[in-house]
């Protein structure tokens, strides 16, 4: 397969360690392909895919949104995923 489009997102995870509460945010990618789209979590067939958005929550964090058959995932991100998506649809406007 070849790779079309990459969005970097992270996740966070907070634990209180030692009375501290610690954050681990780890960095993760989704990855678009010509049929699917992969994160470190799932994979996706664009056939499955419905629509794909996202909104702007800071002047750098924005929320993309995978509208699916089997609900909307959510990926926080840094950075505007507006290439991510603009692939995305010219992809599902040629099938």
């Amino acid at each position: 397969m070849h790779l079309l489009a990459s969005q970097t997102y992270y996740t966070m995870e907070k634990k209180i360690e030692n009375n501290t509460q610690i954050i681990d945010k780890q960095e993760h990618v989704l990855a678009l392909y010509n049929d699917h789209i992969q994160s470190s979590y799932q994979q996706l067939l664009l056939q499955e895919v419905f629509d794909v958005s996202y909104r702007r929550v800071t002047s750098y964090d924005y929320f993309l949104y995978l509208h699916t058959n089997r609900g909307v995932s959510t990926f926080q991100t840094n950075n505007d995923p507006f290439d991510f998506i603009k692939m995305f649809k010219e992809i599902k406007n040629n099938k």
